[in-house]
């Protein structure tokens, strides 16, 4: 839940700031897609470690990884 507001507050100042500056806004989402990624890769990459005897925790946790260097 607070994830959601966050990510709403985060949206609504982005569009804020667009209407007044275009190029910072497109910065500030840059940023805020790559702290996602990060993010998410890195709790994917914990995730497919804590869950090994899955099939599939092999693609979760390379995808974790790539989610953090793209991040």
């Amino acid at each position: 839940m607070l994830y959601h507001a966050l990510v709403a507050v985060l949206y609504i100042l982005t569009g804020l700031i667009m209407v007044n500056d275009p190029l910072a806004a497109s910065a500030m989402l840059t940023m805020f897609i790559g702290i996602l990624l990060l993010m998410v890769g890195i709790l994917r990459a914990v995730s497919a470690i804590q869950h090994r005897s899955s099939e599939t925790w092999v693609w979760s946790l390379l995808s974790g990884l790539a989610g953090i260097l793209i991040g």
